[in-house]
C-alpha cells in the first residue's frame, strides 16, 4: 500500500487534477470548433474523410450537398489532387477515441460528421490519457536512477515548469503531447532492450519509433538514443555493431515495423498526389546554413531558455552526466545538438503561433533526465547553495503558469513579442496600455525566402 502511494505516483495524480483544473476552466469546446482547430484540423483531417466521407482525397468537398458540418484544409499539388499538409500519425492517436465519439454521437443524437461535441471532447480526452501514460514512463526511467523526491520534484517541474502544461491543457490535441508520451515510452524499452533482447521490446520499440516518425518525420532521430545508449567512449562501438549483429532479427523486426506504419502515408501520397514521396510542406523549407541557435534559446518572441528557463538547468544537467549517468551523455548530447540545428533551421524558427518553443516539446523526457541530474548534483552542494536555486526552480515554475494564462488572454503574443512588450505588461492577466504599440510582427515572406529577419512594428 505505501509503494502504491509514492510520492512520485502522488505527484502524477495531484498533476491529473491540476490539468483537468485547467481544461475545465480555460479550454475553449463548443459545438463546431475548439479542440479540432488550426494544425488540429489537418492531423485529424484522415479521420473523417477515410471513415465518415469514404473519400480521402477530399474530392468530395467540392460538390457536398449533405446535412453533416465539416472543415478540411488541403493543399493542390501538382497533379490537382487535394493533399493534406501533414502526416497521418496524428490521426493514428486520435482513432481509438474518434471511434468511441462516433459511436457515442449516433446514439445520442449528435451530427455525425466528425466535428460535433463528442469529437471534440474525445480528442481532448485522448491528449489527457497519452499524457498521464507518457508520465508514467517517465516516472518509471526516472526511478531506475534518482530517489523517490528527486524524481518527483523532476516531473513537477517538467509539467508545471514548461509549456508542456499549456499543451497538455488550454492546446491539448496538438502533437507535442503525444510525441512527448511516445519518446518516454521508447527511453523506458531502449533501457529495457538492452537489459534484455526479446521480441516484445524489439515489437514495442518499433512500433513507437514508427509512430514518432509518421506525427513528426525529424524525430526518427530518437533512434539515435538507441544505438547509441550505454555508449560511453568509441571503445565501445564494436561492441555495440557486435550486440546487434547478433540480434539483427530484433532489429529488422523494428525496422519492419516502422516501414509497416509509415507505409499507409506513402499509398496516400501516391493516390492523391501520383507521387509515392510527396514533399507537402511546398514553398516551406529548412536553411540548415544558417541555423537560427541565439534567436531560438534567447529572443523574447519564442526564446526557449526565456519562456522555459527550467530547460537551462537540464541542458546543464546533460552536461552533468558526463561524469554522473553516462550511459546517456553520448546519446542525448548528440540528439540534442542534431535536434536544434533541424529545428531552428526551420524558415520560421519560432514556429508560428505558440506559447514558446513548442517543437522542443517532444523532447522533454530526454531533458528529464538532464534536470534528474541537475538535482541530484544540486543535493549534494551545500545549503547556502542548494535552497536558493530550488527557490528559483519553484518561483520559474509559477512564471511559467501564470504566463501560461497570460498567453490564453493574449498577455503574451503569439508571434510578435519583444523585450519591451515583455516587461511592460510584466503582471498584467491581459493587455495592457500601450503594449501592441511594443509588438514587431516578423516578415513571414521574407522568412520563407530565407533572407535576413525584419519585423514590422504594430503602430
Amino acid at each position: 500500500m505505501i509503494k502504491f502511494f509514492s510520492l512520485s505516483k502522488l505527484v502524477i495524480l495531484f498533476i491529473l487534477f491540476s490539468v483537468l483544473f485547467m481544461i475545465k476552466n480555460y479550454n475553449s469546446i463548443n459545438g463546431t470548433r475548439g479542440v479540432i482547430d488550426s494544425d488540429v484540423v489537418q492531423y485529424y483531417g484522415y479521420l473523417p474523410a477515410t471513415f465518415i466521407y469514404h473519400d480521402v482525397s477530399l474530392q468530395f468537398t467540392k460538390t457536398y450537398q449533405g446535412r453533416h458540418k465539416f472543415e478540411f484544409v488541403s493543399s493542390v499539388a501538382p497533379n490537382g489532387g487535394l493533399v493534406i499538409k501533414y502526416t497521418m500519425g496524428m490521426s493514428f492517436m486520435y482513432s481509438p477515441f474518434f471511434y468511441g465519439a462516433h459511436w457515442y454521437a449516433y446514439l445520442f443524437g449528435y451530427d455525425t460528421g466528425g466535428y460535433s461535441l463528442p469529437y471534440q471532447i474525445a480528442l481532448l480526452f485522448s491528449s489527457l490519457f497519452y499524457f498521464i501514460i507518457g508520465l508514467h514512463f517517465l516516472r518509471k526511467v526516472l526511478e531506475k536512477y534518482f530517489d523517490t523526491f528527486i524524481v518527483a520534484f523532476v516531473l513537477l517541474l517538467i509539467v508545471f515548469g514548461t509549456n508542456l502544461f499549456y499543451y497538455a491543457t488550454i492546446n491539448g490535441a496538438m502533437t507535442h503531447v503525444y510525441s512527448f508520451s511516445l519518446l518516454c515510452i521508447f527511453i523506458f524499452y531502449t533501457i529495457k532492450w538492452y537489459e534484455r533482447q526479446s521480441w516484445l521490446n524489439s515489437l514495442i520499440l518499433g512500433v513507437v519509433l514508427g509512430l514518432i516518425t509518421i506525427i513528426r518525420p525529424n524525430n526518427i532521430l530518437m533512434v539515435l538514443i538507441f544505438m547509441f545508449y550505454g555508449i560511453t567512449s568509441f571503445k565501445d562501438i564494436p561492441a555495440r555493431f557486435r550486440l546487434f549483429l547478433k540480434n539483427y532479427y530484433w532489429i529488422v523486426l523494428m525496422i519492419f515495423c516502422v516501414a509497416a506504419l509509415c507505409a499507409p502515408q506513402f499509398f496516400y501520397w501516391k493516390m492523391v498526389t501520383g507521387n509515392w514521396f510527396f514533399y507537402s510542406y511546398l514553398d516551406e523549407h529548412f536553411f540548415f546554413n544558417r541555423p537560427q541557435f541565439i534567436n531560438g534559446l534567447f529572443s523574447f518572441r519564442k526564446g526557449w531558455f526565456v519562456y522555459t528557463p527550467v530547460m537551462l538547468f537540464a541542458t546543464i544537467g546533460v552536461f552533468l552526466c558526463y561524469k554522473r549517468l553516462k550511459s546517456f551523455f553520448i546519446p542525448i548530447l548528440l540528439f540534442l545538438v542534431i535536434d536544434l540545428w533541424i529545428i531552428f533551421s526551420w524558415w520560421c524558427w519560432w514556429y508560428g503561433g505558440s506559447y514558446g518553443q513548442r517543437a522542443l516539446i517532444d523532447i522533454y523526457g530526454l531533458m528529464a533526465i538532464g534536470l534528474g541530474v541537475f538535482l541530484a548534483y544540486l543535493y549534494k552542494q551545500k545549503l547556502w547553495i542548494r535552497y536558493p536555486v530550488v527557490i528559483l526552480l519553484l518561483l520559474l515554475t509559477f512564471l511559467n503558469i501564470f504566463n501560461s494564462i497570460q498567453y490564453k488572454h493574449g498577455a503574451l503574443h503569439f508571434d510578435s513579442m519583444t523585450k519591451k512588450a515583455y516587461f511592460y505588461n510584466f503582471g498584467h492577466m491581459e493587455p495592457y496600455g500601450n503594449y501592441y504599440d511594443l509588438l514587431q510582427t516578423p516578415d513571414y515572406d521574407n522568412a520563407l525566402k530565407g533572407l535576413p529577419e525584419t519585423t514590422k512594428t504594430n503602430k
